[in-house]
């Protein structure tokens, strides 16, 4: 998991965590073990029941109305979500997750690039598939930020082109059809590598904070 470390840095017993379009919980499950109170939101219910089976609190609500309080959270995981959402509502989605996010709280986010692209594979079916849209490019998910208030202190780009040839292949092709156990746990040595290595990122992994008054 491309940000596991980043949760092993920010988030620690007692923190408020919100996992937005986490739909099924399973990025964030594992934090509860630790101390920490998650809450999910997503606006599919099916997702969300899934999450609260899970034992991970959930709401169904979308990214630009949220159901919470100013400043409720010391921590927001969003993982490519911002694809699923028209692109005239990012903006509000933005906006909503500094609203919510505590002073010194932390946006961990991964969105796709707008020119990513899966080797072998036809990218209009790809993105049906996953009823998303294009990416963000960086420059764009800077202006985004910049305009919501959200300061951008960390992150890298990732997804480089031997990570996106193992999940074209064994992922979305299904090659082999068998191993699905194996190819997870190859999964895992993949994207762990790309801290070494990590040729034609077309994916961003944004830390921010909600910016500090001059």
């Amino acid at each position: 998991m491309v940000i596991g470390p980043l949760l092993d840095a920010h988030v620690h017993p007692g923190s408020r965590v919100l996992d937005l379009g986490g739909f099924d919980g399973s990025i964030t499950e594992h934090l509860q073990a630790r101390g920490v109170h998650v809450t999910l939101a997503d606006l599919d219910p099916d997702g969300v029941t899934q999450a609260r089976a899970r034992g991970v609190p959930g709401v169904v609500a979308s990214a630009t109305e949220l159901p919470c309080p100013d400043r409720s959270f010391d921590v927001v995981v969003c993982c490519d979500l911002l694809p699923c959402i028209p692109e005239d509502l990012h903006e509000a989605v933005f906006h909503e997750i500094v609203r919510v996010l505590a002073p010194d709280g932390w946006l961990i986010m991964t969105i796709p690039d707008a020119a990513l692209h899966l080797p072998f594979v036809d990218m209009a079916a790809a993105y049906a598939s996953w009823r998303s849209m294009k990416g963000l490019s960086r420059p764009r998910i800077d202006e985004l930020s910049r305009r919501a208030g959200l300061s951008i202190s960390g992150g890298r780009a990732y997804f480089g082109l031997p990570a996106r040839l193992f999940y074209a292949l064994a992922f979305f092709l299904n090659v082999p059809p068998r191993g699905t156990r194996l190819k997870r746990a190859l999964w895992r040595y993949v994207v762990a590598g790309e801290s070494y290595w990590c040729p034609a990122p077309q994916a961003h992994l944004i830390v921010g904070q909600p910016a500090r008054p001059a």
